[in-house]
């Protein structure tokens, strides 16, 4: 079965038998404080559950003892972890949940399935997060949540007392996890791909694991050797690099009082039809607000001078009502932007929406000296006041130029 994304077993880690190991020790390592975001998440007994990307099923067999009564599906691509988790789904020989060989991408299950749905450090290894975030919102049912456990190798491992050459280790494992289409700092992306895959309610939280909590093993081994020495053999990390480091490390596991501890990011999404991905929407028509832009400057110059400040003040009222998502009808002209919830980024839109429509450039300072719609209209129409005056002299300075030289060559040929 195809396989795609940053995260190839055969090439991720120099043995496939230790990855396994520190795939156990991942799980071992969050798993009480997974628990407790799981249930704070909405997962609760009796529900239909499906795990994307499950490994040799360690999540999964925690999340089945946890919940007996519970209905869980297992879904994983890689064939040799497949195999592995196809063996830990039965026990004494019952099966404690069924497995499934497909891709995150494409997972051929039906629409409206699962209760809950969790995937746990895949997003990060994939070229398209995105459409991985709406598969599982298409087998999600109406209501239903889906969590997504990720990294952020801006936020990895950090031990006391400090080991800077972890920055060469992390540095190196970025570019070869981007190599592959893959991005170690998705963490922080989370609810902005949940709100593009189309998801609602969406929350996230940070789980921390401590070695003053959990001990030195599970750290141990949840990072592993295989990884490291890899990314030697490919050429993003020295062996010098790699020496210095576990020199590093052996010194702070010997030293008193030392510490270290890692987060991961769990993001929750809630499933509902009447929130539809921005890809799927059909875009609207342009807003009102473009019948004023480009003629704007144009029709200053043709209307009398108490209209003038009235079509600006309308312009803008269209302008700032579209910057702050409101109705028109919400806005008051005399009430400072401020108060009405303008920001540094709805200034700068506005800025910008401003000098490209209409020529005028309002320093985004003057947004925030407590001015409203009203003052802004004014120093919009003396900008574009200034402007007119600006291009009528350039036209007369043109078309003086310009009989200046019919007049020279009318000279010569007389």
């Amino acid at each position: 079965m195809e396989q795609t994304g940053s995260y190839q077993l055969q090439t991720f880690t120099a043995n496939a038998g230790s990855e396994v190991k520190r795939l156990k020790a991942q799980v071992d390592l969050f798993w009480k404080k997974e628990i407790k975001f799981y249930r704070m998440f909405g997962l609760k007994d009796s529900m239909t559950v499906l795990e994307c990307g499950s490994g040799p099923g360690y999540l999964i067999e925690n999340l089945s003892a946890e919940f007996p009564n519970s209905s869980f599906t297992a879904l994983e691509v890689d064939s040799y972890l497949f195999d592995i988790l196809k063996q830990n789904a039965a026990m004494n020989g019952q099966k404690r949940y069924d497995v499934i060989q497909q891709s995150i991408m494409s997972t051929g299950l039906p629409d409206n399935t699962y209760d809950f749905v969790i995937t746990r450090l895949v997003l990060e290894h994939l070229p398209d997060p995105i459409g991985a975030a709406r598969e599982l919102y298409r087998v999600l049912k109406t209501g239903g949540k889906a969590v997504f456990v990720a990294n952020d190798f801006d936020f990895h491992l950090r031990t006391c007392p400090d080991i800077p050459e972890l920055k060469k280790l992390y540095d190196a494992y970025c570019r070869s996890r981007q190599a592959g289409g893959g991005n170690p700092k998705i963490g922080r992306e989370l609810p902005g791909i949940l709100k593009q895959a189309g998801f609602v309610n969406i929350d996230m939280e940070i789980a921390c694991a401590h070695s003053e909590i959990t001990g030195d093993r599970l750290f141990l081994e949840s990072e592993g050797i295989g990884i490291s020495s890899q990314l030697v053999k490919e050429g993003y990390l020295t062996r010098e690099a790699l020496d210095e480091i576990a020199v590093q490390w052996h010194a702070l596991l010997g030293s008193d009082n030392h510490a270290f501890y890692r987060q991961i990011f769990m993001a929750v999404g809630e499933k509902n039809p009447r929130a539809m991905p921005k890809n799927f929407i059909k875009k609207p028509e342009q807003s009102v607000r473009h019948n004023y832009n480009k003629s704007l400057a144009a029709d200053i110059k043709t209307i009398e001078q108490p209209r003038k400040l009235e079509l600006i003040e309308k312009y803008l009222c269209e302008q700032v009502a579209g910057a702050l998502d409101v109705e028109v009808s919400g806005l008051r002209s005399d009430l400072s932007l401020i108060d009405q919830g303008f920001d540094s980024l709805s200034a700068v839109e506005l800025k910008n929406i401003i000098k490209s429509e209409t020529g005028a450039d309002i320093s985004v300072a003057e947004f925030f000296e407590g001015r409203c719609i009203k003052d802004i209209s004014r120093l919009l129409l003396d900008s574009l006041m200034k402007n007119n005056k600006k291009t009528e002299r350039i036209s007369a300075d043109s078309r003086n130029n310009h009989a200046r030289k019919e007049k020279k060559d009318s000279d010569i040929w007389e």
